[in-house]
Parts: C-alpha cells; structure tokens; sequence
C-alpha cells in the first residue's frame, strides 16, 4: 500500500481473490484458489510513504492469473 495523497492515512484495507495457479495463499488464515484475502491495518501513513505485507503462496508452477479485482479503501 502507498500513500500517494498528500494527507496521512490512519487505516486501510486490500482485498484481492485467490488467482487461478496458486493453490492458496496464508494471509490471516488460510484462503484456497477463488477465495476473497482481506487485509486491514491500523496505524499512521504518511504521504510519500508505503507498507507492505508478506504472505505466503502454495505454487505447483506453471501460470499465475491476476488477483483481481483488487481494492484499495484508505480511512
């Protein structure tokens, strides 16, 4: 997530769908192939300024689609 405003930001939420060619991804719990992921977090974001958030993936190779649609909600 990254802030490109010019006001902080004090939370916010991702939601993205499990793509085709993963077979899951940890983030939270556990979210198979299809599955919404939600993450939200709390804390000040400056302008300028990014966070990121590492998950892990089940991967057997080959292909991996888009995770869309994905959100972005600051508050």
């Amino acid at each position: 997530m990254r802030n490109t405003g010019t006001l902080p930001i004090t939370s916010w939420t991702v939601t993205f769908k499990v793509p085709t060619g993963l077979t899951y991804v940890q983030l939270n719990g556990y979210h198979p192939t299809g599955a919404t992921v939600t993450v939200t977090q709390n804390g000040l974001l400056p302008p300028g300024n990014l966070v990121t958030v590492p998950f892990g993936i089940g991967w057997q190779g080959g292909t991996v689609g888009s995770p869309a649609p994905v959100t972005c909600t600051a508050r």
